[in-house]
């Protein structure tokens, strides 16, 4: 997870190493507030990016955020938004 075009877009991605094919959300979480993007299919050797462009992030720290159809969501540790 990465913030960049000065702070105002969040970009995900994921790389799939093994295992069966899972449908998932990218998102982030700023304060209690997440926002998940359309459902996609990632399977072995897939790597998927995501982005969520012109958001406003405020000086917050942001946490990527993963969810996994039928399994708990996962986040990445929190990353400041310097860019504000």
């Amino acid at each position: 997870m990465g913030i960049i075009d000065g702070g105002r877009t969040v970009n995900l991605v994921y790389g799939k190493t093994g295992g069966s094919p899972v449908t998932v959300k990218f998102g982030y979480r700023k304060g209690h507030t997440t926002h998940l993007g359309n459902a996609l299919t990632v399977k072995k050797g897939d790597t998927k990016t995501y982005q969520f462009k012109n958001q406003d992030l405020g000086c917050s720290t942001i946490y990527g955020v993963l969810a996994v159809e039928g399994q708990s969501d996962f986040e990445t540790p929190g990353l400041h938004n310097t860019g504000c």
